[in-house]
């Protein structure tokens, strides 16, 4: 049970970080640099750049595809998850 929740927990994470992204790009510039620095402040620097490389060369297309399909993915987890235990 240990290696579902595990997983589901990096699936949420992805899941955010893709949402961070889609966002990042589709806010206006002055909010992107705020938002930029808020990330900076939080946590740091390198996490922010590695996460803009990491889909820089993503579409908003298959962003969003990748979101739909890890929101379907966990959702799936975490329905197999409740079934174990129910």
């Amino acid at each position: 049970m240990g290696a579902l929740w595990k997983n589901t927990g990096d699936r949420l994470q992805q899941l955010l970080e893709v949402k961070q992204v889609l966002f990042l790009r589709q806010a206006p510039e002055a909010d992107r640099r705020r938002l930029e620095a808020y990330i900076t402040l939080l946590k740091g620097r390198k996490k922010y750049e590695a996460l803009i490389i990491k889909y820089q060369h993503w579409s908003d297309d298959q962003l969003i595809k990748r979101r739909n399909q890890l929101v379907f993915d966990v959702q799936l987890r975490l329905d197999v998850y409740l079934l174990k235990w129910n």
